[in-house]
């Protein structure tokens, strides 16, 4: 029993990397494409273009900002093991530097050629996010810090979700035009991101159920939609 339990685990674990590194993959596509990134990954694609600081790093710095506001939003009520939140991040900012080194000969001499990418993007950041879920380890900050002010103000996750994800383009709105004088980061891809890609996250959720029988070690389990819409980068 201990053996099988410490078989999941291993699978659990290794969903759950190939899930960030995937929505890493997602993130470059995104910044190569040109056409916006997504709401998470917008302040940081920012401050990437003033500061020396890599998208990657500067991703993790927000994150754990958003770790901050979690514990001080829930105070006593905040659960250690949410620390885990930590290391995943590091690794994910990580990832995103490698995929962004991986995907720099990337062609985009069109538009048509960079609406592709973006599209891609989407998609395979969809991918990423669904093995995360499926993963059931843990989840990032930015999500965290959404589930953290649902708990708080009982609001629904949904609505919360979209909130927060306005406040991120916002506040990449306005750090484009004072630092950079200029609209970079935030443009049809991002509107894309935040309409699509919860859509291939249940989309994976319907059609992929041999990842419940992978990680069951037998018949794939029934289908259990996501109730979320998960959007990490």
């Amino acid at each position: 029993m201990y053996s099988m339990k410490l078989s999941t685990l291993v699978k659990k674990i290794a969903l759950f990397m190939t899930g960030l590194f995937i929505m890493a993959v997602a993130v470059a596509l995104s910044i190569k494409a040109d056409l916006g990134v997504s709401p998470i990954s917008c302040v940081p694609y920012v401050y990437s273009l003033k500061t020396s600081l890599s998208v990657g790093q500067l991703t993790i710095l927000l994150n754990i900002l958003l770790m901050v506001l979690q514990v001080i939003l829930l105070r006593r009520n905040y659960r250690i093991i949410q620390l885990i939140q930590l290391p995943a991040v590091m690794v994910f900012g990580m990832f995103i530097d490698l995929a962004l080194l991986l995907l720099a000969d990337l062609p985009v001499s069109s538009y048509g050629l960079r609406a592709f990418w973006c599209m891609l993007s989407c998609a395979v950041l969809g991918f990423g996010v669904f093995l995360e879920v499926k993963s059931d380890l843990t989840y990032l900050p930015g999500e965290g810090f959404v589930a953290a002010v649902v708990e708080k103000f009982e609001h629904e996750f949904g609505k919360v979700k979209i909130g927060v994800d306005s406040a991120l383009v916002l506040v990449g709105l306005l750090s484009s035009f004072v630092l950079l004088h200029q609209l970079k980061g935030i443009r049809e891809g991002t509107l894309a991101a935040a309409l699509l890609v919860g859509l291939f996250v249940k989309f994976y959720s319907r059609k992929l159920s041999v990842v419940d029988g992978w990680l069951s070690g037998g018949v794939a389990a029934a289908t259990v939609p996501v109730s979320v819409q998960r959007d990490e980068s």
